[in-house]
């Protein structure tokens, strides 16, 4: 499977926060175990989908120095953030 390319410097977001928000919706308003059943169905699914595309990543470090030589490359006037994200580009091109 194909890699996905994420930025390093920004925090995974995973689905803690909704989880656990869910999970004390359904015990606060005591519902029936079927949802319980379909919740945490569904909630199994989502975590199994965000792990594996977690683990699935190829993380960036957009603030590292360059690989190339300044001096070749034709963006001079451009910040290291825009030279990267042109190499990247570059590279998936080929």
């Amino acid at each position: 499977m194909k890699k996905r390319i994420v930025i390093t410097n920004v925090p995974i977001k995973l689905p803690f926060n909704s989880t656990i928000l869910y999970t004390f919706l359904l015990w606060y308003f005591k519902v029936d175990n079927l949802w319980w059943g379909i919740f945490i169905s569904i909630f199994i699914i989502y975590w199994i989908i965000c792990l594996f595309g977690f683990f699935n990543q190829k993380g960036v470090d957009m603030m590292s120095p360059l690989d190339i030589d300044d001096s070749e490359s034709t963006f001079t006037a451009k910040s290291n953030f825009a030279k990267r994200l042109e190499l990247l580009k570059n590279k998936n091109k080929s």
